[in-house]
C-alpha cells in the first residue's frame, strides 16, 4: 500500500509545505496533504510555539483518520529526483526512520545517554508509519514530559521505538551535502537550504 504524504504548514511555512508537497507529487507519485493552523490546537500546550507545531505529528492518524499510511516528511525535505519509494518500504506494517548524523560525537552521545544501540539514532523529519503505529505516537504525546530528550518530539520516538524502528536508506532522508553521496545517488534532501530553492533559486545538478 502506497502511503500518504503528509507535512506541515502552520503560518509562514505553509508555502513551503506547498512547495514540498509538490515535489512529492511530481516525483514520488504519492498523495499529499497538509497540516495547517487549524490543527494547531492538537500540539502539546505546555511547550513553546515551534516545539508545539513539531508534536503535532503525534496526532497524524487523529487529523487524517481515513489514512492507514503515512510518510510524514518536514517541509524543508524533498524528493529531488523521480523514483520508485515502495522498494525501500517493503514492509506494510513496518516503522521506517533514517539515521541521523550517527557519525558526530553528539548523536553518540545521545545514544549513550537513551541507552539505544549505537548506529540507530533516527531523525524525525521523515519516517513511514502504519496505522497500528497510532497507539505508540498517542504514548508518545501523552507521556511527552517523562522522557529526557534534547531534540524535543525526535528524541521521544527514539526512546519509545527502541528496537522496533527498521532503519530505511540514508538517501531517502539527506541532510548534508558534505560528499557522504555524490549529489546523483542522492534521492531526498532534508535542509532549510530548500527553501531558496522552493522561493526560485537554481537548484543543484542532481546529475553530478
Amino acid at each position: 500500500m502506497k502511503p500518504v504524504a503528509v507535512t506541515i504548514g502552520i503560518g509562514k511555512y505553509l508555502g513551503y509545505a506547498e512547495k514540498s508537497s509538490e515535489y512529492v507529487r511530481n516525483y514520488l507519485g504519492l498523495e499529499t496533504r497538509i497540516i495547517t493552523d487549524e490543527h494547531i490546537g492538537l500540539g502539546i500546550e505546555a511547550l513553546d510555539f515551534t516545539r508545539k507545531v513539531f508534536s503535532i505529528k503525534f496526532s497524524i492518524f487523529d487529523i487524517f483518520p481515513d489514512i492507514e499510511r503515512v510518510m510524514y516528511h518536514d517541509c524543508d525535505w524533498r524528493p529531488v529526483r523521480q523514483f520508485d519509494l515502495m522498494p525501500f518500504i517493503p514492509d506494510p506494517k513496518g516503522l521506517y526512520f533514517c539515521l541521523d548524523r550517527v557519525e558526530t560525537e553528539h548523536i553518540q552521545d545521545l545514544e549513550r545517554k537513551y541507552g539505544l544501540p549505537p548506529k540507530t539514532y533516527c531523525n524525525a523529519g521523515w519516517f513511514v508509519a502504519d496505522r497500528e503505529q497510532h497507539q505508540m505516537l498517542q504514548h508518545s504525546k501523552k507521556h511527552y514530559f517523562d522522557y529526557p530528550k534534547q531534540w524535543d518530539d525526535q528524541c521521544v520516538l527514539n526512546q519509545v521505538n527502541k528496537d522496533k524502528i527498521t532503519i530505511a536508506d540514508r538517501r531517502l532522508n539527506v541532510m548534508d551535502l558534505n560528499g557522504q553521496f555524490p549529489l546523483k545517488e542522492v534521492l531526498a534532501l532534508h535542509t532549510s537550504g530548500n527553501y531558496p530553492i522552493y522561493d526560485g533559486q537554481p537548484d543543484h545538478d542532481w546529475e553530478s
